[in-house]
């Protein structure tokens, strides 16, 4: 903890204060000045390599549950099912961190008025940067399909808004909201 509390943007500050930090932790007691001492390393090895990535690996589910309006249609559908949405998260020696996102959208409703079904599938893969603590949006569009075609134009777009948000060490956090629908 001393040590990540004491670094600097400066790589021999960090080495020397990462030298007071284990001198500290001598007084601590052995078990303290071990902790102490591998994280003095760690900051040592990305001193020397600096091409040495921290990665992160996460993984959200989030369940979908709205009710969608079929603006081709004026329909009432309830839909459900969930977006799965798998980030991968690279520091690179910029300080910037290398993101690669999988979003995946598997739902499915029916019409109150009609009873018509609709599916909704998409997959999509984003590649980006972003600096620490920063945040990056994107729009996740998925086709509902109707199930049984009755009319020319009876297909929608749901567009989502998925925000992801990368913290100092790399870790992702998401959010996702404002679902709009357009006709196809």
């Amino acid at each position: 903890m001393l040590l990540a509390n004491s670094t600097t943007n400066s790589p021999s500050r960090r080495f020397q204060r990462s030298e007071t930090s284990i001198a500290i932790s001598e007084k601590l007691g052995s078990g303290r000045e071990l902790l102490i001492r591998q994280q003095h390393q760690d900051v040592v090895t990305r001193l020397i390599q600096p091409s040495l990535a921290l990665a992160v690996a996460a993984t959200f589910t989030f369940p979908v549950s709205r009710v969608d309006t079929n603006p081709c249609t004026s329909e009432t559908i309830p839909v459900t099912g969930t977006l799965h949405v798998d980030v991968v998260t690279n520091a690179s020696a910029s300080g910037n961190f290398l993101v690669h996102e999988s979003d995946k959208e598997n739902v499915s409703g029916t019409a109150l008025q009609t009873g018509a079904s609709y599916v909704g599938e998409t997959e999509t893969v984003f590649d980006y940067s972003v600096a620490a603590g920063s945040a990056y949006t994107h729009d996740l569009t998925v086709l509902m399909i109707r199930q049984g075609e009755t009319l020319p134009a009876d297909d929608y777009y749901v567009h989502t808004l998925v925000h992801m948000t990368v913290d100092a060490n790399g870790v992702p956090t998401a959010t996702v909201d404002n679902p709009t629908e357009t006709c196809r």
